[in-house]
């Protein structure tokens, strides 16, 4: 069963009319509890998507971006579930391309996902599937739509005064760009931090490399990724300091009495990544450790990295969380 809030299934209404004479699509939004998907929000495909009338493709950049921002008001409690797409005519069943993406987003959540296709024939309709893998099977559900159906700690938003109480917390904790440390963590946080870098696979960066970040890019670096890092090391008292320069370079620092860790953060287009890594015999063998197949194979494929000790490695999110839960707990 999935359950749709009012503000999700208007969402979805309201791109099908913007986009009436052609395909078009949205991200779901929620929580899977109990059997049961909870989708709280519907978030539009982007400016930079692809309209035909019988083709569609999502601006990426923009639906990460968006993702994360309305994720915040939930206070971070939602998981992209899956995704929906306007058929042409009556057509309700997946082609090879649909399943293809169905598989890409199963395989980041857990091995299932929601995917919904909209048909106009003439009326609107929409049928829901649920798909797992291994095998791949697309099982049709039922849904129904109602924010009374929905448990209030998933449809919720955050209070404002909680916000409001985290923003003064943090302002006058930290009168500079940086936080109190915690003397208990200090030295085991540095101490970590390098051990789980040193074991990251990273690839030599040129003597000359001219890397740098575009305006957008920087933008889309700060508000999705850097600012959740702040968060983070603000929650737990770890120094740190972001520095944003003039040229739109990015350096993440943390540091306690003994010891400084700069992490520079570029958004890269590895179809030019001759120009800013060695390459050596085991280049391809090498890279295909760093960079998964698909990755390689891609044109202008972007992926956001940070460079350490004059490496380069590729940056998966929650860095500094990741190294606290897991090796230090």
């Amino acid at each position: 069963m999935v359950i749709f809030s009012n503000r999700a299934f208007t969402a979805l209404l309201a791109e099908t009319k913007e986009k009436i004479t052609t395909e078009t699509g949205g991200i779901f939004l929620g929580v899977k509890r109990s059997g049961i998907w909870y989708v709280v929000e519907v978030i539009d495909p982007g400016p930079k998507s692809i309209f035909q009338p019988a083709y569609f493709e999502y601006d990426g950049d923009y639906v990460r971006h968006l993702a994360n921002k309305v994720n915040r008001l939930y206070g971070d409690r939602l998981d992209v579930l899956g995704l929906w797409h306007r058929h042409p005519g009556s057509m309700d069943t997946f082609s090879s391309t649909d399943d293809g993406t169905i598989k890409e987003f199963a395989e980041k959540n857990n091995g299932t996902t929601l995917s919904a296709i909209v048909n106009l024939d003439p009326q609107f309709r929409l049928s829901v599937y649920v798909a797992s893998l291994k095998p791949y099977t697309c099982k049709r559900i039922d849904y129904e739509i109602g924010d009374n159906k929905i448990p209030l700690d998933i449809i919720d938003v955050l209070p404002h005064g909680d916000l409001e109480n985290q923003i003064n917390s943090i302002s006058t904790a930290r009168p500079s760009s940086y936080s109190s440390l915690n003397p208990n963590h200090k030295d085991k946080m540095m101490d970590k931090i390098v051990k789980y870098l040193s074991k990251e696979v990273g690839r030599e960066l040129k003597k000359d490399a001219n890397i740098r970040n575009y305006k957008d890019d920087f933008d889309l670096i700060i508000e999705d990724y850097l600012v959740d890092e702040c968060l983070f090391c603000d929650e737990k008292g770890i120094t740190y300091a972001c520095d944003c320069k003039e040229n739109n370079d990015i350096d993440f620092i943390i540091e306690d009495e003994n010891t400084k860790i700069k992490l520079s953060f570029y958004m890269l287009d590895f179809s030019h990544r001759d120009d800013f890594l060695c390459k050596k015999p085991f280049f391809k063998r090498l890279f295909g450790v760093f960079c998964s197949k698909k990755e390689i194979d891609t044109v202008n494929t972007k992926q956001i990295c940070f460079s350490y000790c004059n490496k380069l490695f590729l940056y998966k999110g929650s860095l500094i969380k990741s190294v606290w839960e897991e090796k230090i707990g």
